[in-house]
């Protein structure tokens, strides 16, 4: 339409045509966000509706932009921030859909019973509706949707209904290999790109499983080496879960601050910046698991 108008105009004159074009760029710009605002605030709010008006939104960026980039630059910035609104809109309904399942992780119910895959029904589900959202926004919010249910996995983790010891403790880490490599198999179906979130799961049910005490160090240098944004705070948490006595937890403890120390000095790189998991994941630290640690 805007195209129409503009090539009528400039059948008329050079002039009506810049002028033509200035009023539309206005008329979008004003119309945009407000569209925005009011179908946020409807009823009308659904998956289908917000991956189709996601999709409009970038086809008339790339499509305006591409025709008359010079006059319509001032349109990049509603246009993007209506893109980034739809998005999180999406997000948020998957992640208050499925918030609720994660309560039962690390309880003995979910030790004896699949608790994983009504979860995962979901994510498939919602994955169906991304099938129809223009690229690379489909896989970018795929791939929050996976950073999500890993975070809130180990949030849950750290965070336990009940400890476990002795054959519980070492049942509760079978579990979590196996629901780790449920959530890998069913992300990689799905097409996620962000493999790097694959190992957190699987580090921590290493550190307790692990029978041999002495190769624990070596699993806590993996985890800190493949999530560098992680706190003593969570280390401690681990350890908790642990139960390796004090004199061991302290050493242990030492260690994991002097690598965070090291990778803190050395800086991490560029890319880290867009990977952040345990940063996002709050853990306190009770009396209870400093008396265990410390």
């Amino acid at each position: 339409l805007v195209a129409e108008h503009v090539k009528a105009a400039g059948a008329i004159s050079a002039e009506l045509e810049a002028t033509t074009l200035r009023i539309c760029a206005r008329a979008l710009g004003v119309f945009v966000p407000r569209f925005e605002k009011a179908f946020l605030e409807s009823e009308a709010v659904s998956e289908p509706h917000l991956g189709a008006y996601l999709n409009a939104c970038e086809e008339l960026r790339t499509s305006l932009l591409a025709r008359f980039p010079s006059t319509l630059e001032e349109l990049e910035k509603p246009l993007v921030a209506a893109i980034c609104s739809f998005q999180k809109r999406l997000l948020q309904g998957l992640q208050h859909d499925i918030q609720p399942l994660f309560r039962v992780v690390c309880t003995k119910d979910w030790l004896t019973q699949d608790m994983l895959q009504p979860l995962m029904d979901k994510v498939v589900a919602f994955a169906d509706h991304l099938g129809h959202v223009a690229q690379p926004h489909a896989q970018e919010t795929l791939q929050e949707v996976h950073r999500f249910v890993v975070r809130e996995y180990l949030a849950q983790t750290l965070r336990p209904r009940e400890r476990f010891r002795g054959e519980e403790r070492v049942n509760s880490s079978q579990k979590m290999s196996l629901d780790a490599q449920a959530m890998s198999n069913t992300f990689q179906g799905l097409g996620s790109k962000a493999k790097w979130l694959d190992p957190a799961i699987q580090c921590v049910a290493d550190i307790l499983g692990e029978t041999y005490k002495d190769d624990i160090r070596r699993h806590l240098e993996a985890l800190i080496q493949s999530y560098p944004d992680i706190r003593r705070d969570h280390v401690l948490a681990i350890l908790a879960l642990r139960r390796l006595g004090r004199r061991r937890n302290r050493s242990l403890l030492q260690h994991a601050q002097d690598l965070l120390r090291a990778a803190a000095q050395a800086g991490a790189p560029g890319n880290t910046r867009e990977r952040v998991l345990f940063e996002e994941i709050e853990v306190s630290t009770s009396v209870d698991v400093l008396i265990t640690c410390i």
